[in-house]
């Protein structure tokens, strides 16, 4: 059993809030003329069609008409200023070979990430839930690990974000390392978006963080005034003094309007990936596999056709030279990963240092029986988060009857981790030998 329900949360919602943004009354020509007709609320509507279109320029126009007729709201400032970062990026679209792309469940996406061990892994929030120390919660009562999380080839090191809590706990990218005993050390916080964006992290949040093998090179999603769509990938670099460089906006054709959150390279294969909701299909979320490059080559920003390029709307198949053949590329994904392939874990728990992914794994008999009613209650909880989360949409979407629902099942989801968390600590002190009475 492996547990996706933080992943769940921030797909559903930024799903909810997709379609909410897509589900528009007019078409862009209808904007057109009904803001030609000086109706501001057309103007407003003509900013957010011409924005998912990547037509920035009309996007701040159509802001700049609404503004001139005294109307203002933090809806316009944000098109507008995501407008301005979508123009910038169009003048530098990345020429890159997309080889295919996927439609995965968004629940559990990063699944499809089918790296080679030497790169890492990405896996589910509980593997860290299960190194987290007593003291380390107490101190963060509220905190709740997001999936994913980086594990990288020796599984010594894990990289994750996390939601809950004060608002800081959304904002920073946490790093766990274990030591010579086999335990884990505190967690500690490689930065947060205040700092390493210079700015004010208010509304703010960053996500899915990922180390490229060389300890240096790290990319992840931020979403805020720095981002063209929701989430946008950055790339940072760690100095000599270990710590980070100012971030950098990776740029089209990874960012866009909508979110882009996941993006790793794998060096064994030669083969990159990254993922996004752009597609806006229900429940999924589309992987891009590519070929990347050590050295950026931009399209010339008068190529025909840039914005299909740029948005991937002309298709995959666009981006392909002649006589493209990516199947020899393709065929080294399987062999690189035929063990994690053949053998995949029935769940993840480590007790320290160690990784347990069957319940064969327990030496101890009680230890066992506890983690199969732990895995048991896991899913129970697992699929009560599932109907909160369904709430929560319905109620974005209008439905204020559900409110007193959202609140029990918040506060049960909230019992529900303190017992998960009891129960964990249980199962180690009972394989430690060293049960509570």
């Amino acid at each position: 059993m492996t547990s996706h329900s933080y992943i769940k949360i921030f797909l559903s919602l930024s799903m909810a809030l997709l379609s909410v943004l897509s589900a528009s009354a007019m078409s862009i020509e209808e904007a057109r003329q009904a803001a030609a007709k000086g109706n501001t609320d057309a103007m407003l509507e003509l900013a957010r069609l011409a924005l998912k279109a990547y037509r920035f320029d009309e996007a701040i126009d159509a802001i700049g008409k609404y503004n001139a007729k005294g109307k203002s709201s933090s809806e316009a400032e944000s098109i507008k200023i995501r407008a301005q970062h979508g123009k910038s990026m169009l003048d530098r679209v990345e020429n890159i070979q997309v080889i295919d792309s996927i439609n995965v469940d968004a629940d559990a996406f990063f699944a499809a990430f089918n790296l080679s061990a030497p790169t890492g892994k990405l896996t589910d929030g509980e593997i860290v839930n299960s190194a987290l120390s007593n003291d380390w919660r107490a101190e963060h009562p509220d905190v709740i690990v997001a999936s994913p999380v980086f594990v990288n080839e020796s599984g010594e090191r894990m990289l994750w974000t996390t939601t809950g809590g004060d608002h800081a706990s959304n904002t920073t990218i946490w790093e766990l390392e274990s030591l010579a005993d086999g335990t884990w050390d505190t967690p500690r916080a490689l930065f947060d978006y205040a700092t390493i964006f210079d700015g004010d992290d208010s509304g703010v949040s960053l996500f899915a963080p990922f180390l490229m093998s060389d300890g240096v090179t790290l990319y992840f999603g931020a979403e805020g005034d720095a981002s063209l769509g929701g989430y946008d990938i950055f790339i940072t670099r760690r100095d000599d003094d270990n710590t980070f460089l100012q971030p950098q906006n990776i740029g089209m054709p990874y960012n866009s309007p909508s979110n882009d959150y996941m993006y790793a390279i794998d060096e064994l294969t030669g083969i990159g990936w990254w993922a996004t909701d752009r597609n806006n299909i229900p429940g999924k979320v589309t992987i891009y596999r590519f070929v990347p490059s050590d050295l950026r080559v931009n399209y010339s920003p008068d190529t025909p056709g840039l914005i299909g390029l740029a948005s991937l709307s002309s298709g995959v198949a666009a981006t392909h030279p002649q006589g493209a053949d990516y199947t020899a590329l393709l065929a080294a994904l399987p062999a690189a990963n035929a063990q994690s392939s053949a053998d995949e874990p029935d769940f993840t728990f480590a007790i320290q240092g160690k990784i347990y992914t069957s319940l064969d794994d327990f030496r101890n008999d009680s230890a066992r029986r506890l983690m199969e009613s732990y895995l048991d209650y896991a899913d129970e909880y697992d699929l009560d988060r599932q109907d909160l989360d369904r709430l929560r949409i319905k109620y974005r979407k209008g439905d204020k009857s559900v409110r007193q629902q959202i609140i029990q099942l918040e506060k049960s989801q909230e019992e529900g981790r303190l017992r998960l968390r009891s129960m964990a600590n249980e199962i180690i002190r009972c394989e430690l030998g060293n049960k509570i009475k």
